[in-house]
């Protein structure tokens, strides 16, 4: 307020660590150089088609899928909330017990974000992400960077799809554009939960009370207001009183 400066938080760590973003091999290669950084490729991302074809699975399939049944009269969702933040259905393989792979009817959570969000991702870390247009209405089109699946069966039965992608935020795309404050909260139900009951934007930590990971700060800055949103435990308090200090909030109890 008072020099007049202005930036990102990422602008400010680069002027504090000029390495940051940046991808260095065990020579010294910067490869955040133009000529070099096509050398890194970018985080994989499901197939553009997959979530949709969750999506149809769980709301729109000829036979209504367990999990359907499960969100709207155990979970008490409704369907204009599942389809708002494009909850799906799938089958994936988990290990048992006796090490055999067994198929589960699983839930899919899918983190949409924006194509010139997943780009300043990847410049972050010296990779080039490049849409076929570079268009404004091209760079706000919303992509998912990747898939939450948990299954119905286990709680321990969690996958992230694909392996080794991107971070994102359950629910962020359902947040309204020039929207100033959101919710944050510690799992998907919760988001959804309080969307629906209330009417907030709501959005989800990527992995529990204890995830968040640096990527997803620049999607949290330009909120004047954010409700750390998390379970009335020992983790879910300690977890909040840990995200207030790590994204530069005034904690406030009510």
């Amino acid at each position: 307020h008072r020099c007049g400066a202005g930036g990102s938080w990422f602008d400010w760590k680069l002027k504090l660590s000029p390495n940051l973003g940046r991808s260095v091999d065990s020579s010294g290669h910067d490869y955040t150089n133009p000529k070099a950084a096509s050398t890194i490729a970018p985080l994989p991302m499901p197939s553009p088609r997959l979530q949709a074809v969750y999506s149809t699975k769980l709301l729109d399939g000829d036979n209504d899928p367990p999990t359907l049944d499960y969100l709207l009269h155990t979970r008490g969702f409704e369907i204009r909330t599942l389809r708002k933040y494009g909850v799906g259905h799938a089958e994936y393989n988990f290990p048992d017990e006796a090490g055999q792979w067994k198929t589960a009817n699983c839930i899919t959570f899918p983190w949409i974000m924006t194509v010139s969000q997943i780009e300043y991702q990847e410049k972050l870390r010296g990779a080039l992400y490049q849409p076929s247009k570079k268009s404004k209405i091209e760079l706000e089109t919303f992509l998912t960077r990747r898939i939450k699946v948990r299954s119905m069966e286990k709680k321990s039965w969690q996958r992230l799809d694909p392996a080794g992608g991107g971070w994102g935020l359950f629910g962020y795309h359902t947040v309204p554009a020039g929207a100033t404050e959101v919710v944050l909260t510690e799992g998907e139900y919760d988001a959804m939960a309080v969307w629906q009951a209330t009417g907030r934007p709501a959005i989800s930590l990527p992995n529990g009370c204890r995830s968040l990971p640096v990527e997803v700060l620049p999607m949290l800055e330009h909120y004047s207001k954010i409700y750390l949103w998390m379970d009335n435990d020992a983790a879910g308090q300690e977890g909040a009183d840990s995200f207030a200090k790590k994204i530069g909030l005034e904690r406030c109890y009510i």
